[in-house]
């Protein structure tokens, strides 16, 4: 009788994995949706979280273990933090919320243009400069991608021997950023990614000198497209961030988006756009760097 409870409980918990898996699926399936289509990053947000809350009621209703309800939950979106400040009741609080804090930070602004223009430069370049490292923070796992496709391209090129650490990095970063991939882009990827176990066996086993030079074309074919995927979502991610400050301070959207990346993302590698001074592309890369003096001219309001 014992050995048929335990049959049944085990039965019982292959299912709620099975159920809970399929949910995190289709969860993750509408996040890379929402991620592609909406550009607003207040919506993105708002719609992240009813996904976010959807997946719990879900998962809670099969029976799953409640601390990974709670981190599967969090990982498609935050939380909704306090509202404690004008600039995030622009960005994060309800219509309302919003209104009455951009009226704030308009009567801020109005009052520091009217005691000194030098000064309110510098007030706003402080402000561009603090979305800059939240912007940082926001990609930090898309430059750490970027970072670790583009090191695996290189020791090819290079013809070096792959390590379990850069292969191992490759594998648990960059292919994160397939969601960020056409469709057509993601067949391609998903065609080749047998390629990083194949390497890695190769490096255990010590044969990667003779790892054939087709599958060496392929695999950097891989880091090609989880390079560009990573891109995107640098880019994806640095616009949303410098379109709402440049809304909260009255700036040039595309102009507050050079400050935080004054890089060509459309080639291969990072390569400086003209005029702009070299900066690393990992993480923390040019958004940590400190706004100059002679950028704060575009950082006047609008009349």
């Amino acid at each position: 009788m014992q050995e048929l409870f335990t049959a049944l409980q085990m039965l019982q918990k292959g299912a709620t994995s099975l159920a809970t898996s399929r949910a995190i699926r289709d969860a993750n399936e509408q996040v890379q949706q929402v991620l592609q289509t909406e550009t607003d990053e207040a919506k993105q947000l708002a719609t992240l979280r009813q996904v976010a809350g959807g997946l719990t009621q879900q998962l809670a209703g099969i029976g799953a273990d409640p601390t990974t309800i709670e981190q599967v939950s969090k990982s498609i979106a935050p939380p909704q933090p306090m509202i404690q400040t004008a600039e995030q009741a622009v960005l994060m609080g309800t219509p309302e919320q919003q209104k009455r804090g951009q009226k704030l930070i308009d009567a801020e602004l109005g009052a520091r243009k009217a005691a000194a223009g030098a000064k309110l430069d510098s007030h706003v370049a402080d402000k561009v400069q603090m979305a800059a490292n939240q912007f940082t923070t926001m990609a930090k796992k898309n430059f750490e991608a970027l970072d670790a496709a583009e090191t695996l391209r290189t020791m090819i090129d290079n013809n070096q021997s792959l390590t379990d650490s850069v292969i191992g990095s490759f594998g648990s970063r960059a292919t994160g950023e397939v969601g960020n991939l056409t469709k057509e882009e993601r067949e391609m990827v998903r065609g080749r990614q047998h390629l990083i176990a194949k390497a890695e066996r190769a490096i255990h086993m010590g044969t990667w000198g003779t790892f054939p030079e087709a599958d060496r074309k392929e695999l950097r074919t891989l880091a090609d497209l989880l390079a560009k995927g990573a891109k995107r979502g640098i880019e994806k991610k640095a616009r949303l961030k410098a379109g709402s400050t440049a809304k909260i301070y009255g700036l040039d959207p595309e102009e507050v988006f050079q400050q935080f990346i004054p890089y060509d993302l459309s080639g291969t590698g990072a390569a400086p756009k003209a005029g702009a001074a070299p900066q690393s592309m990992g993480a923390g890369g040019m958004a940590g760097s400190q706004i100059t003096s002679g950028l704060r001219s575009f950082l006047r309001p609008k009349q």
